[in-house]
């Protein structure tokens, strides 16, 4: 059979085609690199640039009036977003109460003024503190270290009712710790003084280790042991008589408080008077309704500027104590508490607006908003007191 015209081109140009095997993209890359070889820099185009990489680098839109550079990040991290370096000027002021203005009884009460006013102050930050916990927990102006215990002796053989005996007991300021047997035990001083009070009887005073309770009781002292009884060696209903009697608690200047009226809220007991014959219920034994507390509350509070109020503190009475710093006691009694502000407790006050400082009230109290007693101890604190430096810093806080 005879081939068409069309089949016998299709066979000749496909015979043609295998003299070009390399395909477009080949060829057009064999041509350029020949091109290269035979064109020298003389034979260049005149629009051809010299150096194609360095015109293929960013060099910024030809729109800008000029390239600015990178601003610096700012090293300052506090809310007031100045530069310190230029704008405002950091005093640090180191306050010691031996040193104080007025030399009063009290040295956590006390006006220290500076030599040199500061200006335009506009922050206050207390950077470190150091005060000794001296202060007491039973104390006078505490209110903590009296009661009036009344015995009910047993009708006498001649008289219905032998008249009830009626004493102010009262145990000796300073602090205290709970069951050590040692002098400074609460327990040991507590059964001294009832004992010294009521010759006549014998208290005793127990501890439970269980429940943390104190149990007072009363007793005959008609067989006593020789050289009497003592703290180691307690009367009991194994060996006297049990005597009624009452306590009444509220014999302290703060005895109108819903907590901390007085000595029995330390001893555990929640009721200010125990054991009354008019109440019907007379008692020789009475045990506390929580365990003893000994050892105070655990924050004092710092003022500085009766108008620096940086914390708030709510009273049971609906009032408010306001201070510059709320101080964490961690130590024991006799140890110096060490703020250096690594906690989280905020201790920084910032103006309304640039002010004068010419000096500053300290005073520190607790939780009732009473001055501490350090003792005879002194306070000691660092204080960084900001000046503005900058005037459109210091109008723009003015207004």
């Amino acid at each position: 059979m005879e081939k068409t015209y069309l089949e016998l081109l299709v066979e000749n140009d496909a015979e043609a085609r295998k003299d070009f095997e390399p395909n477009a993209k080949d060829l057009l890359t064999a041509n350029f690199v020949e091109y290269d070889d035979h064109i020298g820099g003389h034979d260049a185009h005149p629009d051809e640039l010299e150096d194609q990489h360095e015109f293929q680098k960013l060099q910024g839109s030809h729109q800008a009036a000029s390239l600015m550079p990178e601003a610096p990040k700012s090293t300052h991290t506090t809310t007031t977003a100045v530069q310190y370096d230029k704008h405002v000027q950091i005093h640090v002021m180191s306050i010691d109460s031996r040193f104080r203005t007025d030399q009063g009884d009290n040295p956590s009460n006390f006006l220290f003024k500076l030599l040199t006013p500061i200006k335009n102050v506009i922050s206050i930050r207390l950077s470190s503190l150091e005060i000794p916990n001296t202060w007491y927990t039973f104390s006078k102006i505490r209110g903590n270290i009296s009661m009036v215990v009344t015995v009910y002796p047993p009708p006498s053989c001649h008289h219905y009712l032998t008249a009830a005996i009626s004493n102010r007991v009262l145990i000796t300021e300073g602090n205290y710790a709970v069951n050590n047997y040692l002098p400074n035990d609460i327990l040991i001083e507590l059964y001294k003084q009832l004992n010294d009070s009521f010759s006549g009887y014998s208290f005793s005073v127990l501890f439970s280790t269980i429940t943390g309770k104190i149990t007072i009781s009363c007793f005959t002292n008609t067989s006593p042991p020789s050289g009497g009884y003592t703290y180691l060696n307690q009367a009991s209903a194994a060996t006297e008589s049990s005597i009624n009697f009452s306590i009444n608690f509220a014999d302290g200047i703060f005895s109108t408080r819903d907590n901390n009226w007085g000595l029995g809220f330390n001893l555990g007991f929640r009721s200010q008077q125990v054991g009354y014959i008019t109440d019907g219920d007379p008692v020789s034994s009475i045990t506390g309704d929580a365990v003893v507390d000994v050892i105070d509350a655990n924050y004092v509070f710092l003022s500085l500027n009766p108008d620096w109020k940086v914390v708030e503190h709510n009273q049971p009475d609906r009032a408010q104590t306001a201070a510059f710093a709320k101080i964490i006691v961690d130590v024991p009694k006799n140890d110096i508490v060490y703020d250096t502000g690594s906690n989280t407790v905020t201790k920084q006050y910032f103006m309304r607006q640039p002010t004068n400082i010419t000096a500053f009230n300290i005073s520190i109290v607790d939780e009732y908003e009473q001055f501490v007693q350090l003792q005879g101890g002194n306070v000691s604190m660092s204080l960084e007191v900001t000046e503005v430096l900058h005037s459109s810093l210091y109008e723009s806080m003015r207004t």
